[in-house]
């Protein structure tokens, strides 16, 4: 996203006192890519868990504003929402609120009703999860099954290539871990980064322990420096808005690998975008695919964002605890792994979180080869050379196979990027061309490449008003900030190679501000209802100029909040079950409220009973 910045720029990290995109298949056709810009990122420590789901900070949410949003407006946003802005994540124009625990449904419906917000994302709790392992002194059966010293012969690391380690710190005592730290940060309340946990520290030893000495054990990329960020409390808690930051941080830091070793991450919104802003600027992020060992569906992650990495044991099968689904990229050794301890010490770890600082390390080898790689390029190679584990090709279990690193690095030395000369594609969605807008208008465009869209920027009358850097795109444009008549609509779309593609529209800027409310009529349920069961809630919502929201309300309280299409007339649909909504038996009030796009409201609301 590109909040109110008006152009890319790099920008320092701030402490709260502060390519064809790749499919889960191997990939052998890789193409050129150019870096983006730095991001910027700030951080406060979040509060701890509280209220029903303790999954989520209750205090905080994370808004996203479309790009094109002014400060002023912004402020007032927050202001109008009874909250404080408590940290920024500048490239994704992304915002860390904080409220009083008991006004947070209050919060979303302002945020959510609010045109210059495109999204508001709950600010989850993310853990690891380590399990046990018996003591293997001296032995590290992942290194030959990974074929490591084959990797070694062609490359031990690369001192310019560094692997940030986004986790619970580490010890920096640690005779096999101090002599390879380059620094370290912690984006979770800005203290140092000791490790208190040890999972950090084995994380890191497996990426990048100092090797070939006469004591200890051996890591992936003897050469190549570890980059600790700390993204938890002591108990190992991390949150979405830590880790978004951490990647921002190691981006600047210029990390080219980020290692990101928690559950539950291929859903969490902010994480991948952060994670997409980090490929365009020349990074790969590898995150473990968790430890339920159930399969996933559903997930967000679009293979552009992450390498997400399941766990085989010493027979090359998966691990049963690994995690499955549609979001797994590859598999690496994550059972018994002998790596570094707290205590100056070492011992066995396992779970998914040890498999991904496997490709990590061979990641940073691969770059250690060819610096001038990109993601793209490192990631279908991991994929292209990858040993095939269950059924043929790509597999929910496996994804693409387990890692090999020394066929890696042979390909790495060999593959010949293909200069990418095709043009990305690019459309203005909405408004329709020629339309009469007046107000705040939320322009949506589409875009897509054979690589990746770098980023994609919205002229008025030939002059840059936004950019945004990751999909989807949305910006807000005030047109009352323009003289009323004819204006040219164009949006620029840049891929990652520098090809460039626009699309253009004409509109007609009114000067009229809309202060008319939209109507909404409820067909079902009608009043007096009794509810036994499961209901499907339908209202009509029509506007002069167009609907922007609606919420379903049972009790003052908001139940969900709906984005409508921009039209002049809109049908709101929603399934209620009653337990869910906790309705208990007796009377219920249930309201349709709908926002249009100046932010005008209305309502509507029925009575029924719900049967015991």
């Amino acid at each position: 996203m590109g909040g109110y910045r008006t152009g890319l720029r790099a920008a320092r990290w701030s402490a709260c006192s502060g390519a064809k995109p790749l499919s889960r298949a191997a990939l052998r056709t890789v193409s050129t890519a150019i870096l983006a810009p730095l991001l910027m990122a700030q951080s406060c420590a979040p509060a701890a868990p509280s209220g029903t789901d303790p999954t989520v900070a209750q205090d905080q949410l994370i808004v996203v504003t479309k790009p094109g949003t002014t400060e002023s407006q912004l402020n007032q946003l927050v202001a109008d929402s009874g909250a404080e802005v408590q940290g920024q994540l500048a490239g994704l124009s992304a915002y860390l609120l904080q409220f009083a625990a008991d006004r947070r449904s209050q919060v979303e419906s302002t945020l959510g009703g609010s045109p210059l917000v495109e999204e508001v994302v709950k600010n989850h709790y993310h853990g690891t999860k380590t399990l046990p392992g018996d003591p293997l002194v001296g032995e590290q059966w992942f290194l030959p099954a990974v074929r490591a010293a084959g990797a070694w012969e062609i490359t031990t690391g690369n001192p310019n290539i560094i692997a940030a380690v986004l986790d619970s710190g580490v010890q920096t005592s640690h005779p096999d871990l101090a002599p390879k730290l380059a620094g370290g940060a912690n984006t979770y309340d800005g203290s140092g980064w000791e490790d208190t946990t040890g999972h950090g520290t084995a994380v890191a030893g497996i990426i990048g322990a100092a090797s070939d000495s006469s004591e200890g054990i051996s890591s992936l990329a003897w050469q190549n420096p570890i980059l600790p960020i700390k993204v938890t409390n002591d108990r190992g808690q991390t949150t979405s808005w830590a880790l978004a930051a951490g990647i921002s941080l190691a981006v600047q830091q210029h990390a080219r690998v980020i290692n990101i070793s928690f559950d539950t991450l291929q859903d969490d919104p902010i994480v991948l975008r952060q994670a997409w802003q980090a490929r365009l600027a020349g990074a790969l992020v590898v995150i473990a695919a968790g430890n339920s060992g159930h399969t996933v569906t559903g997930s967000a992650s679009s293979g552009q964002d992450a390498v997400f990495v399941g766990a085989t044991n010493k027979r090359d099968e998966l691990a049963s605890f690994s995690t499955t689904g549609g979001f797994v990229d590859l598999a690496a050794p994550g059972v018994d792994i002998l790596t570094t301890s707290l205590g100056s010490s070492y011992a066995t770890f396992t779970g998914t979180s040890f498999s991904a600082p496997v490709v990590s390390g061979i990641a940073a080898l691969i770059w250690s080869v060819r610096p001038t790689l990109t993601p793209s390029t490192v990631q279908a190679i991991l994929a292209a050379t990858a040993v095939d584990l269950g059924s043929p090709g790509w597999d929910d279990h496996y994804g693409v196979g387990r890692v090999d690193a020394q066929a890696a690095l042979e390909l790495a030395q060999q593959v010949v990027e293909q200069s990418d000369l095709t043009p990305p594609t690019v459309q203005i969605t909405s408004p329709s061309a020629a339309l009469r807008v007046t107000g705040g208008v939320t322009v949506e465009v589409s875009a897509s490449d054979t690589g990746m869209v770098a980023d994609l920027s919205l002229l008025v009358d030939d002059v840059v008003m936004a950019v945004d850097l990751s999909p989807p795109y949305k910006f807000y444009l005030d047109t009352s900030a323009y003289a009323a008549g004819d204006h040219r609509l164009k949006a620029v779309a840049a891929d990652v190679s520098g090809n460039t593609a626009q699309h253009e529209i004409s509109l007609v800027f009114t000067t009229s501000a809309d202060v008319v409310p939209p109507t909404v009529t409820i067909s079902s349920p009608v009043q007096g209802t009794t509810l036994r069961g499961l209901t499907t809630i339908l209202a009509r919502a029509t506007d002069d100029r167009g609907v922007a929201t609606a919420d379903i309300i049972v009790d003052d309280r908001i139940i969900t909040h709906l984005t409508l299409p921009p039209s002049t007339e809109s049908t709101v649909a929603y399934n209620l079950s009653p337990p869910a909504a906790g309705m208990t038996p007796g009377t219920h009030r249930i309201t349709v409220q709908i926002r249009d796009l100046a932010g005008n409201q209305a309502s509507a609301s029925v009575s029924v009973t719900v049967s015991p």
